[in-house]
Formats: structure tokens, C-alpha cells, sequence
């Protein structure tokens, strides 16, 4: 009986172990990741079209640099890079997304193919942009960076802000990590041709490594993996969408150049006023980039079931 008894202890000992085990080892990824010195160590580098941003994250004997970068020569092109240094390893991920074209077409499939009527393009890089600036900002008391530029064509302008944090933050309910840009598109007075038509924004992808595109159900990215890191450069479309005001979802095709290098349309529908939260980043794999704090509490809940089903098992057993 007491055999019994000892062993049934040992059993959920064991269970509990496991399964907290499971949780923590994504926590504990996260938490490594986050984890980024502060002051002196984020560094801000600007000129007239180009501004940059880099800051030192450490973990345990590895120490890692994140930069974000945004320039206006070619249209608007941003551009994440994460270097990984130990003694005997030196690894560097990076990947870039220009936003080049704005195209004006017709298709009754609701995106750009090459049998789709285009109407017109603007070429991004012909629009006359502001200078690029690189100013702090505060969000839920945590002071972070903004680069931000503005071209202009006639009454038409391009509008983009990437924002960077030094720490985790929660920006409408998405868990934004350090080593990530969340991105604000803006695009208002388009002249149109007409009255029915849609718009793509053409977006040129770029990395050191080959690029896949991922269209699952919760995430659609271009991402590019390096496996040694654990670790892959995303920029994805998932953000939310507003057109004139009201929410709108987005339909992207894609064309590969290269293995390196991705095209992306990203359709929005036809408004005088688009605002679109893309993000470009570089995320734990197996770590979902656009709500990585909704995954840990939904991981939680799963072992808090999980521990509380196996004591009731335990206990039935217990009294047999």
C-alpha cells in the first residue's frame, strides 16, 4: 500500500515536472531575448536620407547587436540585421523589405497577376521625401525610437514610421519584442483612374539567406531561417488595415527573383486614406511573431488544465 502510495507521488512528481517544463522553456527563450541593455549601449546614427538604430542585447556569454535601419534613396527600404557573437561562433541574420510601387489595377480575383488590368503605377522612388528622423518615444513607459519619412507627389503621399523598443512591450494587444520594427504605412490622396479599382503596394524582400513565404492560417510572412540561431528574419502582413476609417483585410501574391529575394503585392482596397501595420523583425522559431504574449498564456492555460487533470486522476486512483 504504501508502495502504492509512493509511487503515485513519484507519477505526479514526474507529470508536473514535465509539463512545466514545457512551459518555461518558451518563456525562458523569450525572456533571453529580451533581455537588452539600456543607456549608452542603443546607439542612433542619421543623416539626410538614411537613419539607423542599434542596440546590445546579452545573453549568458553570447552577446548580440539588433540594428534597424531605414533609407530613402530607392523608395523607402527598411532593413533589420541581428549579429550573434561567442567565442568560437560569430552569426549574422538579416533581411530587408523595400516598399517601391504603388499600382493601380483590375482583377476579379482581387489581386495582381500579370492578366490584371493596371491602370497606372507610381513609382515610389520618383516621390520627394522628408528628411529621416530618428526621435524617442514613449509607449506604456517604455521610451523606444521611432524613424519615420514622408514622400510626396502632387497631392499623393507615402507615409512610413518603424518603431523599436528596448524591452517586450504590448502595443494593441501584440506583443512587440526588441529585436522588431512595428511598421505604420500610409498612403492618402492616390489619383486614381478610376472609381473601382485596387491598389498594390509592391514590396521587394532581401536576405543573406534563402527566403520562404508563409501563408498560414495565423501567419503570412516572407520569412528567411537561420537554424544554427534558432532564429528567423520575418516581415509580415498581418497587422491591421484601415481603409477611409474602416477595417479591411489585405490579399498578397507573390514572385520569387531568387531564393534570396521576394516580391510581394500587397492589395488594399480602393480608399482615399490606407493605414496598414505591417512588422519586420528577427523571432525565436517556434515562437508565434505576431502575439507572442497571447502563446505563453495560452501555453500556461493548457499545463495549469493538463496539472489539474492529472491530481484528479491521481487522487481517483488514490482511493481505489
Amino acid at each position: 500500500m504504501n508502495d502504492s502510495k509512493a509511487t503515485k507521488r513519484a507519477t505526479l512528481g514526474v507529470l508536473s515536472f514535465v509539463v512545466l517544463s514545457l512551459l518555461l522553456a518558451p518563456v525562458a527563450r523569450v525572456a533571453i531575448a529580451d533581455e537588452v541593455e539600456q543607456g549608452s549601449n542603443v546607439r542612433v546614427n542619421a543623416s539626410e536620407n538614411q537613419a539607423q538604430i542599434s542596440s546590445h542585447i546579452k545573453s549568458s556569454a553570447v552577446e548580440k547587436e539588433f540594428k534597424a535601419q531605414m533609407e530613402t534613396s530607392h523608395g523607402v527600404r527598411l532593413k533589420v540585421e541581428f549579429d550573434s557573437e561567442t567565442a568560437n561562433m560569430s552569426r549574422e541574420l538579416e533581411l530587408e523589405a523595400t516598399f517601391a510601387k504603388v499600382v493601380e489595377f483590375t482583377d476579379s480575383s482581387g489581386t495582381l497577376t500579370t492578366s490584371s488590368t493596371v491602370l497606372q503605377t507610381v513609382d515610389l522612388e520618383q516621390l520627394t521625401y522628408s528628411r529621416v528622423s530618428a526621435n524617442q518615444v514613449t509607449v506604456g513607459g517604455v521610451q523606444g525610437y521611432q524613424l519615420a519619412t514622408q514622400g510626396v507627389q502632387g497631392n499623393f503621399t507615402f507615409k512610413v514610421v518603424a518603431s523599436t523598443f528596448p524591452s517586450s512591450i504590448n502595443i494593441n494587444s501584440t506583443s512587440l519584442s526588441p529585436s522588431a520594427l512595428k511598421i505604420v504605412l500610409g498612403i492618402n490622396n492616390y489619383p486614381y483612374k478610376q472609381t473601382d479599382s485596387l491598389l498594390a503596394l509592391q514590396v521587394n524582400t532581401e536576405s543573406d539567406r534563402s527566403i520562404d513565404v508563409s501563408e498560414t492560417e495565423s501567419q503570412h510572412a516572407v520569412k528567411s531561417l537561420d537554424s544554427t540561431l534558432g532564429e528567423q528574419a520575418v516581415f509580415s502582413w498581418n497587422g491591421p488595415l484601415t481603409v477611409d476609417g474602416k477595417s479591411a483585410s489585405v490579399k498578397v501574391s507573390a514572385t520569387s527573383q531568387s531564393d534570396e529575394q521576394k516580391s510581394l503585392n500587397i492589395v488594399y482596397p480602393h480608399g482615399n486614406s490606407i493605414v496598414h501595420d505591417p512588422m519586420l523583425g528577427v523571432f525565436l522559431v517556434g515562437v508565434p511573431f505576431y502575439a507572442q504574449t497571447n502563446f505563453i498564456i495560452g501555453i500556461a492555460a493548457v499545463v495549469i488544465m493538463v496539472i489539474a487533470v492529472s491530481v484528479v486522476i491521481v487522487a481517483k486512483n488514490g482511493r481505489k
